[in-house]
């Protein structure tokens, strides 16, 4: 069964006109400032992945919600040894300020793992920074972007369209009232798409 669970947003910056985008011109020329040193993935140390923990919890568990994702510095380990995400990082002098994690499936590229240092002035732009590497890098390997949920006016400004995403749900083995139960959930959730992608929620 298919629920309708939220809108995130898609972003194609294999087609050039994407690029023309003048949010997307912007960002470039404000992100200049301060200088900062790119960090590749063979370059993250451990010191550089409790940085990474840090900057994520402030911006996803801190800010937003307990209920996302919660990594461990294990997990972090294993995923950049075993390149399960591909890492990159923003330094200036020694402190990491912003941070992403991505991984690659079916020709989408999406980024589990991603943070920068909020108590940063806002014009430093580590968000937009971040963004647009993932953009960058998205197009140098010919692959669309899933920017995932949340600032969607932020997202279609540089090009991105709300996509419904699902949740598929077994229920054949559930007894009737709980499958009933679910079945009312999809048709509620179907009913309310136009009003959720209208309002972009």
């Amino acid at each position: 069964m298919c629920v309708p669970s939220r809108l995130v947003t898609y972003q194609d910056p294999r087609q050039e006109t994407f690029w023309k985008k003048a949010q997307l011109r912007n960002d470039a020329s404000r992100t200049r400032l301060p200088t900062a040193t790119p960090v590749p993935h063979e370059a993250f140390t451990d010191e550089d992945l409790r940085a990474a923990l840090d900057l994520y919890g402030q911006l996803y568990l801190q800010k937003y919600s307990l209920f996302n994702p919660q990594f461990t510095l294990e997990f972090l380990r294993l995923a950049r040894d075993e390149r399960i995400l591909n890492l990159r990082g923003l330094r200036v002098g020694s402190a990491l300020m912003a941070v992403r994690g991505s991984l690659n499936r079916a020709g989408v590229m999406t980024s589990p793992l991603f943070g920068y240092a909020l108590a940063a002035p806002q014009q430093d732009g580590w968000y937009r920074r971040l963004s647009l590497d993932v953009l960058r890098d998205a197009r140098q390997e010919g692959l669309l972007v899933n920017a995932s949920g949340g600032v969607g006016a932020f997202k279609r400004a540089r090009g991105g369209v709300a996509v419904p995403e699902y949740s598929l749900v077994l229920t054949a083995h559930l007894p009737k009232a709980q499958r009933r139960a679910w079945e009312e959930l999809a048709r509620l959730m179907h009913g309310l798409l136009p009003l959720l992608i209208q309002h972009d929620l």
